[in-house]
């Protein structure tokens, strides 16, 4: 594994932390590489699932409603996780399917960042794709390239903040995580192999 841009995490505080969903293996790459504190945001229902579910609950991960996430206060626990020195990591495609191609981006995180102040910072991962696709159960050997962004200073509060930080992780992303920026009117939105 090779990691780059380490020394964008150090004296920032508490980041909003985005990275592109590739494989099930992006989670343990991630927790091995980011020496930050932080905790994992992660879908709701992944509490039920036997191996990941006590892990979240332990590890005192966020979990959200992907269709309602006000609903749960989901936006408020994440407020008061970043108040509180935590920086939190989200996975802004929302899904992770086993087409190659980076999804377009859902505008909760930078919500977030844009309300809170907090710098969003994007981190590119490349390679985990090719060592354990969705819809596969045993991993290939590899390499596997992380690379940190230079984290992305909000300019004010509101909608179209949250837009303009979005488009400048993903842009960021892109360069780096090695797959092309799908078009979902192509693909359509949960995309085909």
């Amino acid at each position: 594994m090779k990691v780059k841009g380490r020394e964008h995490l150090k004296g920032t505080g508490p980041l909003v932390l985005v990275a592109n969903h590739a494989s099930y293996l992006d989670v343990p790459v991630l927790s091995s590489v980011l020496a930050a504190n932080f905790v994992f945001v992660a879908k709701q229902e992944l509490l039920k699932a036997w191996v990941i579910g006590p892990i979240l609950r332990r590890g005192r991960h966020l979990t959200v409603d992907r269709l309602d996430p006000a609903r749960t206060g989901a936006p408020a626990e994440f407020a008061r996780t970043l108040a509180k020195g935590t920086s939190v990591l989200l996975f802004p495609e929302g899904i992770m399917t086993p087409v190659t191609g980076l999804r377009p981006f859902t505008l909760g995180a930078f919500t977030m960042a844009a309300e809170s102040g907090r710098p969003v910072c994007p981190i590119a991962i490349h390679g985990t794709r090719r060592l354990l696709r969705d819809g596969e159960s045993l991993p290939r050997p590899g390499r596997v390239e992380i690379t940190i962004g230079v984290p992305i200073t909000p300019r004010e509060a509101g909608w179209k903040e949250a837009i303009r930080l979005r488009d400048l992780a993903q842009a960021e992303i892109a360069r780096h995580c090695g797959e092309p920026v799908l078009d979902l009117t192509e693909v359509g939105y949960r995309g085909a192999a």
